[in-house]
């Protein structure tokens, strides 16, 4: 992970030299404000010039009339990557903005790392940018890939007579952590292992391709005689695959071996030891065609979403080289294939439609004989299952970008009974063309879908925590460029100001943790502390005396993060998360009056996860979703009796993390998200009515780009999404009126 050493020149220092400053969002507030009080061409002394472009970058023996913004504007650098590429900002030729930008300024550009004695050329480019001003035209340039060489890379870009120089000095930290395996298929222990099989081992990280041979990747039979094969890797470096040259024997136990041959392609380091594990081949060949287990959504079902997908559930692995979109098709009422896209994990076949179905309609998925299992073993007969789209809940509206604050995700969000207020967050800023810790923020009215800004002091950090009293928002806890960092803030939107919380007797929870508001404290629990360790413990913040006060932690749950937590009106409840090793099944109520936990029932709670919503609706807390989006499941646990009840399956729309739920009064609405089993990112959500326990997706029509890491909050009648990130990060999202 990059690091940056933040400086710059600032105003008053003739000499050149840079002053540093205490971190980069402070200084980007700073910015930001200067931009607002006098406009771009004002903004001379750290990052901006005349016409929208930043001041000219001029270390040491390398004066120029251009400057370096990426990787950063400092002189300074550190990665511990391999290659890095160099850019910024160039005087525009030519007078001020007319209508049309020239495309080529005609610059001739090169770069030259004095580290390795590379040299390559740079590309220069105009363009038509929109600032606070309006629109301007402004030149940008960057390198080609520059190898690194570890340690010192001082790169010296030129931009001849007319430019002049600018510099970098790129410090590549050498990789000393030595790889890992993550996970190997078969598994150690696996039996019944086909043997047409391949061995395959997954890496932590990118390997060296040369290191991973025959001779360090190697199979042995229960004798310990050498199984003769080939090794390949994939593209991406983590992936080897052993093939035998010949079917594997019936009944044998077999050793797979990678040993500390094998380097990782960043630093060439070793497995730090041989990775060892075993598997049986069965005792008789497989000749058992693969069965379809369960089919999503039922055969005569009639509440498929219309972008939702179609998934078939298998009683053995498949190949996934089998799996495409001729062997699983789905096809409308006249027979017309749908474009989709189909994807395989866990023994699962999914189908993603890529263009949205006809409302209440008839659909015929088809699984062909073309699907093999790992033996080669091909379904017995096409299986084929006929379903309806439904009808959809509900209608959307776009939310305006007319004054929005910066695209951003992992924000603070709150909903006062008249507004959204977002803060913080990880930003891309336009004008800059980078992502930064943002300290900025803003109020939107969705009576009369407008923006407005707040003052400019929110902490500038990510996935934190933030709770409404009634008078402020109270924010803790996320994470910056330093990691986790356990302080807090309140928000007064009656004054438009910011104020730090206190840090006596705070509690360590810097990350990943919970907080909810009881009506007259916010207590916040559990989570990461900024060293990453999993937490036990929290404490209780009271706006009123601007105190805190520590928690009990007799009884309390063992230690997790990325749990979640609901306030039942005299009750705080946790459940879930993971405590740096396992996944949980697992949580207890607190109770501030008595300050006591009370453990809760685990009997037919859902499975153990992280990457869970949970809301409460007055009577039951219900939790849903998990990580990877592996399953769909989610039950409800009512405290007065401490029983837990599964929700239903039927209708349920795709299993994911990274979405938001709300609780309207009457239903559960979940949006976006995603599923990193499945790479597939979703722009259809559904409403959960526990009294029917019954899901019905919600209308797609209008909705927002498929998006995971958002905010939402419930006015009382719509549902408000907005920001979070796909391939980038948005300043859009929707009201959904239910």
């Amino acid at each position: 992970m990059p690091r940056v050493v933040m400086t710059c020149n600032l105003p008053g220092d003739g000499t050149g030299r840079s002053r540093r400053l205490a971190g980069a969002p402070v200084w980007w507030a700073k910015a930001r404000a200067v931009v607002a009080a006098l406009g771009i061409a004002a903004m001379s002394a750290c990052g901006g010039g005349g016409g929208g472009s930043p001041p000219p970058q001029t270390p040491a023996a390398c004066q120029g009339s251009f400057a370096i913004d990426t990787p950063t504007y400092a002189d300074t650098w550190e990665t511990d990557q391999a290659l890095i590429e160099i850019g910024g900002w160039a005087p525009t030729p030519g007078g001020p903005y007319s209508g049309n930008c020239p495309g080529d300024p005609g610059y001739t550009m090169t770069w030259r790392n004095e580290g390795s004695g590379d040299a390559g050329l740079a590309f220069a480019w105009t363009s038509k940018y929109y600032g606070v001003l309006g629109p301007y035209c402004s030149t940008r340039w960057s390198t080609s890939e520059i190898a690194l060489i570890v340690g010192d890379n001082r790169i010296r870009v030129s931009g001849g007579t007319a430019l002049g120089e600018a510099c970098i000095l790129v410090k590549r930290l050498r990789d000393t952590t030595p790889p890992r395996v993550s996970w190997t298929s078969p598994a150690d222990g696996a039996v019944n292992v086909p043997v047409t099989a391949s061995i395959t081992v997954y890496f932590n990280e990118p390997m060296d391709r040369t290191s991973v041979t025959t001779a360090t990747f190697v199979l042995r039979d229960q004798q310990g005689a050498a199984v003769t094969g080939s090794v390949t890797v994939d593209a991406s470096g983590r992936t080897a695959t052993f093939v035998p040259s010949a079917p594997l024997a019936y009944p044998r136990t077999y050793t797979a071996t990678v040993t500390t041959g094998v380097r990782d392609a960043t630093g060439g380091n070793a497995l730090a030891a041989d990775w060892r594990w075993s598997f049986s081949t069965g005792a008789v060949p497989d000749t058992a065609p693969p069965v379809v287990n369960a089919v999503d959504p039922p055969a005569g079902s009639a509440c498929m979403a219309t972008l939702g997908t179609v998934s078939a559930t298998f009683d053995e692995p498949i190949d996934p080289l089998t799996l495409s979109a001729s062997t699983f098709v789905l096809r409308d009422a006249h027979g017309t294939p749908v474009s989709a896209r189909v994807s395989y994990a866990q023994q699962t076949a999914r189908l993603q439609p890529t263009v949205s179905l006809s409302g209440d309609a008839p659909y015929t998925a088809t699984l062909t004989t073309g699907i093999k299992d790992l033996a080669g073993n091909a379904l017995a007969a096409d299986y084929a299952w006929t379903f309806r789209t439904g009808a959809e809940a509900g209608a959307w509206q776009r939310t305006t970008t007319a004054s929005a604050p910066y695209p951003r995700s992992g924000h603070f969000a709150v909903w006062t009974g008249a507004e959204m207020i977002v803060a913080g967050g990880f930003a891309y800023l336009p004008d800059w063309n980078r992502f930064e810790y943002t300290s900025t923020g803003a109020r939107y009215d969705p009576a009369n879908d407008t923006w407005r800004a707040i003052a400019p002091n929110a902490p500038a950090r990510m996935n934190g925590t933030a709770v409404w009293t009634g008078a402020e928002m109270l924010v803790w806890g996320g994470t910056d460029y330093g990691g986790g960092v356990a302080a807090g803030a309140a928000y007064n939107p009656a004054t438009d100001a910011w104020r730090a919380l206190p840090t006596a007797g705070a509690p360590a929870s810097a990350a990943q943790h919970t907080a909810v508001w009881t009506g007259s404290e916010m207590i916040v629990w559990g989570g990461v502390d900024a060293a990453g360790r999993p937490l036990a413990s929290g404490a209780r913040y009271d706006p009123a005396t601007n105190t805190w006060r520590p928690m009990t932690s007799i009884g309390a749950p063992t230690a997790r993060a990325r749990h979640t937590a609901v306030w039942t009106g005299a009750e705080m409840i946790i459940w879930g998360g993971s405590d740096g090793t396992s996944d949980l099944a697992t949580g207890a109520r607190y109770d501030p009056v008595a300050d006591a936990w009370t453990p809760i029932a685990a009997a037919n709670a859902p499975s153990a996860r992280v990457g869970h919503t949970a809301v409460w609706t007055g009577a039951q807390m219900i939790v849903w979703g998990s990580r990877f989006g592996t399953t769909n499941s989610g039950g409800r646990y009512s405290p007065a009796t401490d029983t837990w009840q599964p929700t239903s399956t039927l209708c349920t729309p795709s299993g994911r993390e990274g979405h938001v739920a709300v609780w309207t009064g009457t239903k559960m609405l979940v949006w976006g998200g995603y599923s990193g089993a499945y790479a597939q990112y979703y722009v259809q959500g559904a409403a959960y009515d526990p009294a029917g326990d019954t899901w019905q997706a919600m209308s797609a029509t209008d909705a927002p780009a498929a998006r995971f890491d958002h905010s939402g909050v419930w006015t009382g009648s719509r549902f408000v999404v907005w920001g979070g990130r796909e391939s980038g990060t948005f300043n859009t999202g929707g009201r959904f009126a239910p």
